[in-house]
């Protein structure tokens, strides 16, 4: 399961006995914001048993990976979580055991190969304290200044994408992807080591399925736009991206209909005055070729719903 946000145990009643799942082999977090971590304390109960000296549990341990800053984070607002020794006398807490993961390395995580690759979730002035581990925590690189020119003295905030079995991209939260990450979707992780300042001459390699963050109806630092969201299904070419984090702004049929546009599928009337808006609008996407582009390669890109299920 990649992120446990704040309502986990919601969506886990509803969709855990939907699709037949019971246990977690393995709990992967992205970064230390609450919507994806703020649920962690509901996962307490998968190893706990109904009687007090019972053997029940639904499972012994739940293993969490992350990064060395998003643990230093989960020490300090949960430390019950990290430590058994601040949970002593503590009747009701869980067996978890935190594992620390780098970007740009493959780990198999319960048999499945997943390479963590970093992308810029906005800017922050908060530095974490380091955490000491086996492999090497990720680093926040300092900038001089903000996209319009102001001098700042913030930092990108770094967050976690997944590449999983070299064959489906999860990238939520995410306003700008760094051209290291670029080179590892488009060539794989070796190439990128092998020559990580030139590019391979070959095509890109088409990812089967990418997960992408669009967040809101107008442009944002911390969240793909619709004109950055279609930039970055312009430049991955996957053959197929579904658009992940949508709030109020972005509607599902708006979503579908642009999509929908873009294969030239779309019913006359139908979501004309998003369409008009995105094209000519604030987003402007249909500056610069973009989505001329995009319908000339007629690549594929829906919303993702709730309860989703896809097959690789």
């Amino acid at each position: 399961m990649i992120d446990c946000g704040k309502t986990f145990a919601q969506n886990a009643i509803e969709y855990f006995p939907a699709h037949r799942l019971r246990k977690l082999d393995a709990v992967i977090l992205s970064h230390d914001h609450a919507d994806a971590i703020h649920g962690i304390d509901d996962l307490r109960m998968l190893t706990r048993s109904r009687l007090k000296h019972g053997d029940d549990m639904i499972q012994n341990n739940v293993p969490i990976y992350c990064d060395a800053k998003t643990l230093a984070v989960l020490k300090q607002r949960f430390p019950f979580w990290v430590s058994q020794a601040s949970s002593v006398g503590f009747t009701a807490a869980g067996n978890m055991s935190f594992h620390v993961i780098g970007p740009h390395k493959q780990y198999n995580i319960a048999g499945i190969d997943i390479v963590p690759l970093e992308v810029e979730h906005g800017h922050t002035s908060i530095q974490v304290p380091p955490v000491k581990a086996d492999s090497t925590p990720m680093g926040i690189r300092s900038i001089g200044g903000l996209r319009d020119g102001r001098k700042s003295n913030t930092m990108p905030y770094l967050c976690l994408a997944f590449l999983i079995d070299d064959k489906m991209l999860w990238m939520t939260d995410v306003g700008e992807v760094p051209e290291k990450a670029w080179t590892i979707f488009h060539y794989g992780l070796s190439s990128a080591l092998e020559s990580p300042n030139t590019p391979p001459s070959r095509p890109i390699r088409r990812l089967p399925v990418a997960f992408v963050d669009l967040s809101e109806n107008f442009p944002l630092r911390a969240h793909l736009s619709p004109r950055t969201f279609l930039q970055v299904v312009d430049k991955l070419e996957a053959v197929q991206t579904f658009a992940i984090g949508m709030n109020h702004t972005l509607c599902h049929g708006e979503n579908e209909a642009l999509g929908e546009e873009v294969e030239g599928m779309r019913e006359d009337g139908r979501e004309d005055a998003f369409i008009q808006d995105t094209l000519c609008g604030e987003e402007n996407v249909a500056e610069g070729g973009l989505f001329g582009r995009l319908k000339q390669k007629k690549l594929h890109f829906r919303p993702a719903f709730d309860g989703m299920s896809i097959m690789l």
